[in-house]
């Protein structure tokens, strides 16, 4: 299965901040939505970076309430690993588990056209296994 199959059923709809945006309207936009990351993104929607809830615990340790009076583009991540629609689930996976990331902005071009986390990818697998008659009892006997 590949990333575009994983946004098809997720639906369309794409959450972004800029980065000249105050961080507690951006930290306030990501509890409403109840989502981990959020991609960064210039007019252009082109992905400048990333902004985290382990971006914000980081800085919240280091600058304790100074961090809330800065915008996102000096606290976001700038070194950003994307998907494309085309990538298989199981190679994006494997990405995060290698960079230790938990979202995958996903990109056509130079554009973005969703995000995927680590649990959309893990719904997906634990969907497929369950769905092949055996697989399931073969990984527990495994372990």
């Amino acid at each position: 299965m590949r990333i575009a199959d994983i946004l098809q059923d997720k639906g369309s709809k794409i959450i972004t901040v800029q980065a000249k945006a105050p961080l507690d309207e951006a930290i306030a936009m990501l509890d409403r939505e109840r989502i981990g990351a959020v991609p960064v993104v210039n007019e252009k929607q082109q992905v400048v970076g990333v902004l985290s809830e382990r971006d914000l615990v980081s800085v919240l340790a280091e600058y304790r309430d100074r961090a809330l009076h800065a915008n996102v583009g000096a606290l976001m991540s700038r070194r950003v690993y994307v998907c494309t629609l085309d990538d298989e689930v199981e190679e994006a996976l494997a990405w995060m588990v290698a960079y230790r990331v938990r979202h995958l902005p996903v990109v056509e071009g130079d554009r973005l056209c969703g995000l995927v986390s680590i649990g959309d990818l893990v719904k997906h697998m634990v969907g497929k296994a369950t769905s092949q008659p055996g697989v399931l009892q073969e990984s527990v006997a495994a372990s």
